[in-house]
């Protein structure tokens, strides 16, 4: 508690009082009599936080949690749709094989103006969950389902050493491919808040893709070229010509990395923070 409590004061965030004999317990047995024991619970922090009702879901009974719920499947229960004010997911969604469905569940469950707040692994987190997920997924997914006012943030850290500081980064906006490249974890924090209720799930496109003009032309007879012939991978072709690499020969995996660095050099679509 004590470590919490510091973290939020060097943050400028005043915590709020807890209820009289409120369970602060570590809610995990597998932490039971390692150093982890002693940490608070979600539910601990999530009121110091200024949440009221809080309740912990799970797809088993092992953490004692308040609901079971499997998110692979669409929720029936009418009394979970549209109830909560905030969902906070803090690595469930890389573990989940239906995250059409567990997306889906999200939408319902969470009330207009209602807040969603997501971390998930994003690359060198290998077998940690079924998937890693990139930052245009919830972009994309969320835009056309009725959500606005996304923030999103890269964590790049140690997959091993938890309390290592890490290094913070702002995403900005989708673009085109490798905002990071790193032998650390990265993770995305993504939120947005919902403005209103949509009759139908939509599946996006990817909007990189989608955003192209050549994605609008009604033929194929229309399409020109899109990636050989552009002119940023023409300029980039030509300069590399200019380097022979092995005896002499062109080394096909040299220019793909200077057309991937040209493409980040273009779209600065994150910025520094700090480490934390």
């Amino acid at each position: 508690m004590e470590q919490t409590l510091k973290i939020l004061k060097r943050n400028d965030i005043e915590p709020s009082v807890l209820p009289k004999d409120f369970d602060t317990r570590n809610k995990i047995p597998d932490w039971v009599d390692t150093p982890y024991d002693k940490n608070i619970n979600a539910q601990t922090l999530l009121k110091l936080l200024g949440g009221d009702k809080i309740f912990a879901a799970d797809v088993s009974r092992y953490e004692n949690p308040d609901f079971i719920i499997d998110l692979n499947d669409p929720i029936l229960d009418s009394s979970l749709l549209e109830r909560f004010d905030t969902i906070v997911d803090v690595g469930t969604l890389e573990h989940i094989f239906d995250i059409n469905s567990a997306l889906d569940n999200i939408v319902n469950m969470l009330k207009v103006g209602g807040q969603l707040i997501t971390i998930v692994p994003a690359s060198n987190a290998i077998d940690h969950g079924f998937y890693s997920f990139s930052p245009t997924l919830f972009f994309d997914y969320f835009s056309v389902n009725g959500f606005c006012d996304f923030s999103c943030y890269l964590r790049e850290g140690s997959s091993v050493v938890y309390e290592k500081k890490s290094k913070l980064y702002e995403y900005l906006n989708v673009a085109s491919e490798l905002p990071i490249i790193s032998k650390s974890t990265i993770e995305v924090a993504f939120s947005a808040r919902k403005f209103e209720s949509v009759s139908k799930i939509i599946k996006p496109y990817q909007s990189v893709y989608k955003n192209k003009s050549e994605w609008k032309k009604s033929s194929p007879s229309e399409l020109s070229p899109v990636y050989n012939s552009s002119r940023e991978f023409n300029k980039i072709r030509r300069f590399s010509q200019q380097i022979k690499f092995y005896g002499g020969k062109y080394c096909p995996a040299i220019l793909e990395f200077i057309r991937l660095k040209y493409m980040r050099s273009k779209n600065r679509n994150i910025k520094y923070i700090g480490k934390f």
